[in-house]
């Protein structure tokens, strides 16, 4: 398996502790890292969003300027309303960092239909990559990885990875204690584990995104944020169910900056 590039790169992630699934990478490259949200389920705790930055600053990893500027309820608000102007500014801001700092490799959350937050920072990154390469005229490649089990959320192309690393298992268990470091990340580790095996923790893989055309066409099977939200609102927890439909006009919208793109 190919190693993935460590020269001038950028995460654009949706969640502080996504980048503990490409930790090795992560402390190699040392990218710009940019974080959608707060990470926060309830109220405005920005302790996941503290974790990840001091983990950047020891790794030396710059922050973005986008580095959790929103709560996740404030984003699922957003997109209720149909309301994509916030992201197109990430979208921008992100662009220039990209321009300004030679950016060459980019890395984003897969699309897997799994959380409407992750879908949505999939889409900001791979934008603002375009519209840097646009402008600069120089080539970004962009990849993803799964955030989540692929045997939970599958992505939408099943083709091998590009890039990967195998990791010695000192370096798998250094990558669990980590983690179980963060606020409220220990319930996802011990799921991804059960549902990957140990191996969750000791492969990162990365992969070529899906055509963006491809993530605007309706999903053959529902999506699992739009199951796990029906099986919320019947247990009380959420009002109403945020549904592909919520999320497509706004995906419709950040992806009409890239036309060309679109069509490719």
């Amino acid at each position: 398996m190919i190693q993935p590039p460590s020269t001038q790169a950028m995460l654009v992630i949706a969640h502080p502790a996504h980048e503990l699934r490409v930790l090795s990478w992560f402390e190699a490259a040392a990218p710009r890292l940019a974080i959608l949200t707060t990470g926060s389920r309830s109220g405005d705790n920005r302790a996941r969003l503290e974790r990840t930055a001091v983990l950047a600053k020891s790794t030396g990893a710059p922050l973005s300027g986008v580095f959790g500027p929103m709560l996740d309820r404030e984003l699922y608000g957003l997109v209720e309303r149909g309301d994509g102007g916030p992201l197109g500014d990430c979208i921008t801001r992100l662009g220039e960092e990209m321009a300004r700092d030679g950016t060459q490799f980019v890395v984003v959350d897969a699309w897997q239909g799994y959380s409407i937050a992750h879908d949505l920072a999939h889409l900001v990154g791979r934008i603002a990559a375009a519209e840097a390469a646009a402008r600069t005229g120089r080539a970004i490649e962009v990849v993803e990885f799964a955030p989540v089990s692929t045997a939970v959320a599958p992505r939408l192309d099943t083709a091998p990875a590009l890039y990967g690393l195998s990791l010695p298992k000192a370096e798998a268990e250094r990558k669990a204690r980590l983690a179980a470091d963060y606020p409220d990340v220990a319930a996802e580790l011990a799921e991804l584990i059960e549902q990957d095996g140990p191996e969750a923790l000791s492969e990162e893989r990365f992969f070529a995104p899906p055509p963006l055309r491809a993530l605007l066409e309706p999903p053959g099977v529902k999506p699992y944020y739009e199951r796990i939200g029906e099986e919320r609102v019947a247990s009380g927890v959420y009002a109403g169910v945020l549904r592909w439909r919520d999320l497509a006009p706004v995906a419709r919208g950040l992806c009409a900056r890239v036309a060309a793109e679109l069509a490719a």
